[in-house]
């Protein structure tokens, strides 16, 4: 889908049938996901009532690098994390806060491949110019500067990063368990909230239209 208003084109990739490759890589965004929460619960469990400055920035250092890997719905619910300044230790704020400005571009042959999967077309006939580097990349997305080979408009082209669509759901579920599962073992910890505040954020994120 692509709209040129204002300035602005939107290329999204719409939910496809997932290959091999790509279930490989969502047991392995939950791997990830899972093997760090269980890391960071062991920790505090040991702990005890003896919990450190150390222990808080170890595990926030574990849950930085499973964000940073993940990436996309991620680094969005990092963002979201990392809004809560005011209720979380500081280790924590210190260790997430570059997933405020971390967010790891889509690659210029992937972008192509976005489009040529979202129109049946290559990226050369629907752009007469295509800046291959990014104007900037964000957690679910990064725009370039192009201009439209129909009309010569030129336009900030805004593509989703790729599979974010798709995998956001599997994300969404994922947060769900592992918040609840850290309520029910530590009573102080009362954020369960949060998975059903991304479950509404996220599709508004996603819609580049708005």
């Amino acid at each position: 889908m692509v709209a040129a208003e204002g300035g602005f084109a939107e290329l999204s990739q719409l939910g496809r049938e997932s290959s091999i490759i790509d279930r490989v890589t969502e047991l392995q965004r939950a791997t990830c996901a899972l093997a760090s929460s269980l890391g960071v619960a062991a920790r505090y469990l040991q702990a005890g009532d003896n919990v450190t400055s150390e222990t808080h920035s170890e595990s926030a250092k574990e849950i930085y690098g499973c964000f940073r890997r993940n990436g996309g719905a991620y680094i969005k619910m990092g963002q979201l994390i990392l809004q809560l300044d005011q209720l979380l230790p500081p280790e924590y704020i210190t260790e997430l806060q570059p997933l405020m400005d971390e967010a790891p571009p889509t690659s210029f042959q992937d972008v192509k491949t976005i489009v040529r999967e979202e129109f049946g077309k290559e990226l050369e006939e629907l752009f007469s110019e295509f800046d291959p580097v990014p104007l900037g990349s964000a957690s679910l997305g990064q725009a370039h500067r192009a201009v439209l080979k129909a009309t010569g408009e030129e336009v900030a082209v805004k593509v989703q990063h790729k599979n974010v669509r798709r995998q956001s759901p599997g994300d969404i579920r994922l947060f769900g368990l592992v918040l609840r599962a850290a309520e029910s073992l530590f009573p102080d910890f009362k954020y369960a909230w949060l998975a059903e505040d991304f479950e509404e954020l996220l599709p508004q994120e996603l819609n580049f239209r708005k």
